[in-house]
């Protein structure tokens, strides 16, 4: 517990990164027009439409006032709740009612009040600043108004505040309130599915940056009994324009053993970006026999391989050691050409449509993904030293397409068999610097490689792709990571 006034300080702090996705506060108070004093109040940061703050009934010296303020006020709100007296409307409130104050970061209760009022917002994650008065409302106005306080609040006057339980505390040893909550509108969904894979989304108000999201991972192997985790991407799935949304997505790869999943999201703009904005958690159901079959390209491939005794070698390995091999998976150092070809059966087995084009100084496939209309130039190599001229080579190649392909995303991607910390500091920076460019390395090719061939192969395109056209975070100068 703490006082109002530094409460309403955290909860400036904490909407400042989101102040774009409300246009108004929402406002519901009770006041004793008499002595100028405020009894309770409610709001709630929403994007409908600012309205005037007007009185709409009054008993007696017993006022109920309803309206909406400029989001840009909010902060000018704030700092008349710190200081003691609150212009609503036509009344200059004392507050000097509500010291004590919590605030209350992300809160996920539910409060009665915010999802009986606001229930549209009630499912997303909420910023509170809650207060109580020292005395209740008996030991404040006389017994009329009292009478009158408990009629406007009651089922006569305001029917919508009996189902929203709005009590402000009316009757002995009730204290009086003051709530302000601030939905983030930011949903995190995940589903666990038995086809190998866990689906993910993002819905948040496209006033917001996806830039500024960082979605991460944790998954229990209860037959190996190991948690591992890391950082997931997310692709654009779609804009709506009516409901002024933007919506990432992608999946992430299981195996039969795993039973559990967390997925935990973070926005630059919260707390620096070390404290989760929304937390979800996931069980996986057990995969069925019918969900168990592989992927049909990869059995055909498997088939053709498996008769290629020159793909092989001498020691006549399996064809799913041969393509680890080929894409530098499996500690093997395959040359241009291995390499090549495994990126080749990747693309396929993701089920993209590419053509093998094979320019040493550029273009080795063209990658189409016509229902997302975007289009890839993907350049192969297997030298750490020859990323920065793959790179310089395929940028006016990919801005020449993009020009000519008009409503087409077009990127273009290096594909490197080595892991980032093989990579030098300018390497990847001038992947990192350049806007459409991309470094596709081990850990990415292991993680493709393991949904293309197993349950999850249907999502392995667009898993691929996702990692291509996901916006970049600002990089740090002088950071390497």
């Amino acid at each position: 517990m703490g006082s109002l006034a530094d409460s309403a300080t955290q909860f400036g702090e904490a909407i400042a990164p989101f102040v774009g996705v409300w246009r108004s506060l929402d406002l519901r108070a009770l006041a004793d027009s008499k002595q100028q004093l405020l009894l309770s109040l409610i709001g709630c940061l929403v994007p409908e439409e600012p309205r005037p703050i007007e009185t709409t009934d009054k008993i007696r010296e017993i006022v109920f006032l309803r309206g909406a303020i400029p989001i840009e006020d909010a902060n000018g709100f704030l700092a008349e709740l710190k200081n003691g007296t609150l212009n609503l409307g036509s009344y200059r409130l004392s507050t000097q009612e509500f010291q004590n104050g919590d605030f209350h970061a992300l809160d996920r209760q539910y409060n009665d009040d915010f999802v009986a009022v606001w229930s549209d917002y009630a499912s997303s994650g909420h910023f509170w600043l809650n207060s109580w008065a020292s005395r209740n409302l008996e030991s404040l106005v006389d017994s009329g108004d009292l009478w009158a306080a408990a009629r406007l609040q009651g089922f006569e006057s305001f029917p919508e505040l009996a189902k929203a339980r709005l009590q402000f505390g009316v009757g002995a040893g009730k204290a009086l309130r003051l709530s302000l909550f601030a939905p983030v509108l930011i949903e995190l969904a995940g589903q666990g599915q038995t086809d190998g894979a866990v689906a993910y989304s993002i819905r948040f108000p496209r006033q917001l940056r996806a830039a500024d999201f960082k979605l991460s991972y944790r998954r229990q192997d209860d037959r190996a009994n190991r948690v591992d985790g890391g950082p997931l991407q997310l692709a654009l799935l779609q804009r709506s324009d009516q409901d002024q949304s933007t919506v990432l997505s992608g999946s992430l790869p299981v195996s039969s053993n795993v039973a559990r999943a967390e997925l935990t999201l973070f926005h630059s703009g919260y707390r620096s970006g070390n404290e989760p904005i929304a937390v979800k958690h996931i069980d996986i159901p057990r995969a069925t026999a019918a969900t168990a079959r592989g992927n049909p390209r990869w059995e055909a491939t498997k088939s053709i391989v498996s008769s290629t005794p020159k793909w092989l070698g001498r020691g006549q390995k399996t064809a799913e050691q041969a393509l680890k091999d080929w894409i530098g998976i499996s500690g093997a150092e395959p040359d241009d050409k291995e390499f090549e070809r495994g990126v080749g059966c990747l693309l396929f087995l993701a089920g993209l449509s590419a053509v093998h084009i094979g320019d040493a100084d550029g273009v080795d496939f063209l990658v189409l993904d016509d229902p997302a209309k975007i289009v890839v130039l993907v350049s192969c190599t297997v030298s750490t030293q020859s990323v920065a001229t793959k790179l310089a080579s395929l940028k006016p190649r990919v801005n020449r397409l993009a020009e000519i392909l008009g409503q087409y995303t077009v990127r273009g991607a290096v594909f490197v068999p080595h892991r980032r910390q093989d990579m030098t500091v300018g390497t990847i920076e001038s992947a990192d610097d350049e806007e459409g460019m991309y470094l596709v390395l081990q850990d990415q090719l292991k993680e493709f490689h393991e949904q293309a061939t197993g349950r999850d192969y249907g999502n392995a395109g667009r898993h691929l792709i996702a990692t291509l056209i996901t916006p970049k975070m600002p990089r740090r100068r002088g950071a390497f990571y």
